[in-house]
């Protein structure tokens, strides 16, 4: 049954399947999958792994904390917000209020050593919120009691004004921890001897200060997570690459034995010559006999390979892929397709490349690096350090493949 007859058969009877049935079978191509499909009798069959399976599958989207923090604030209601917010509040105020009688006694103790006043001095308060410092064993005056600190109020407010974006700084949030340090201060204006008048003007500065680090802090983490995320993109394109790279090794090797199987057959006749040569000399082209090697198109010619792997050596990456971008816009890449059956191109002792009934106007000279598939391992606008991570990668395949 053929794909039409499927699609018919699934529009005919969608009653008794069902709309989801019958609609995911008249959109079979929009079905992500993490595999490509291959057609038995295209040139993919015959390749290990298709580009299209290399670029899709598993790993397709690089995971964003900073969009998906954005996201899970946009995607909250009003009410949810609020509700989120409020409940954040609370849990702030709630440890804050456990924690004051503690801060309490450290406070007056910070107090008694700062004024220079005997230990177990005590600070006492009256309605009109005047301070005054009670002697150990004195007795209490009349409308005073013990001072205490109470920093529920500012830490509510403080968790009342934050949001779920690590990655930013709102103007809530600023605003937040402007109030919530002038709540604060105001709690510890008596252990530092300063009038509520003075305290108030401290902790609003503070709070510019704290919301200052606040930013800068959110600017750092974002930065971070840029960083990993472009990490994580080079980290999948160096994947890709490499399995790109595998395959055409992998394809390589077996045109490289079709090319030797078919060079013994030039030699298997009565005389043991080549003759398929004739057809170089045919066009009038003077070629030397000692052919020592073949190209393709779409091959790159650097000639100082062996500086720039020094250059590479040295940690000079900038002068190393200046050589690659020099050869490239010199012309130094073979013309033509990159099929060796179609395109070959005999290389002779002296470095001339045959083409088209001529020599090429550049040679590869002995030592030089060729580096297959040119144009699409190397743009003229990738920075330094891709451009040598790119001729590492080609270093690293001809010592693997005794070429080096």
């Amino acid at each position: 049954m053929g794909y039409t007859a499927v699609t018919d058969a699934l529009s005919k009877y969608q009653w008794l399947l069902g709309n989801t049935m019958a609609n995911t079978g008249n959109n079979l191509d929009n079905i992500k999958v993490d595999y490509a499909p291959v057609n038995p009798y295209s040139s993919g069959a015959y390749t290990p792994r298709s580009a299209r399976n290399i670029y899709t599958g598993e790993g397709r989207e690089t995971p964003n904390p900073i969009a998906a923090a954005k996201e899970l604030e946009s995607g909250l209601t009003t009410g949810e917000k609020l509700m989120m917010r409020g409940s954040q509040g609370l849990t702030y105020a709630s440890l804050a209020k456990q924690a004051s009688p503690y801060l309490s006694q450290a406070a007056q103790y910070g107090s008694n050593l700062l004024t220079g006043a005997p230990a177990g001095t005590q600070l006492v308060t009256n309605a009109a919120g005047a301070t005054m410092s009670l002697a150990p064993g004195a007795t209490m005056p009349a409308g005073y009691t013990a001072t205490s600190m109470n920093l529920a109020p500012a830490f509510a407010v403080y968790g009342l004004t934050r949001d779920q974006d690590p990655y930013s700084y709102s103007s809530m949030e600023t605003a937040g921890t402007v109030a919530s340090s002038y709540l604060a201060a105001q709690q510890l204006a008596p252990y530092l001897g300063m009038g509520t008048a003075v305290a108030g003007p401290v902790g609003i500065g503070l709070g510019i200060l704290l919301s200052m680090f606040g930013k800068k802090s959110a600017r750092r983490k974002k930065r971070a997570a840029e960083k990993k995320m472009k990490q994580y993109r080079d980290d999948m394109r160096d994947e890709r690459y490499a399995a790109v790279e595998e395959g055409r090794e992998e394809m390589q090797a077996q045109l490289s034995d079709q090319m030797a199987r078919r060079r013994e057959a030039m030699y298997d006749n009565q005389y043991g010559g080549d003759y398929n040569m004739r057809s170089y000399a045919e066009q009038g082209m003077k070629m030397d006999k000692n052919i020592v090697a073949e190209f393709t198109g779409n091959e790159l010619v650097v000639n100082d390979q062996d500086a720039l792997e020094s250059d590479i050596a040295k940690g000079n990456n900038k002068s190393a892929a200046n050589r690659i971008r020099m050869a490239m816009k010199g012309g130094k890449i073979t013309p033509g397709p990159e099929t060796h059956k179609n395109n070959p191109m005999p290389v002779d002792s002296e470095g001339n490349i045959y083409a088209g009934g001529s020599a090429l106007p550049f040679k590869a000279n002995k030592g030089a690096g060729i580096y297959d598939h040119a144009t699409d391992q190397f743009k003229m606008d990738m920075d330094d350090d891709t451009v040598v991570k790119v001729v590492k990668k080609n270093m690293k395949k001809w010592k693997k493949n005794n070429m080096a």
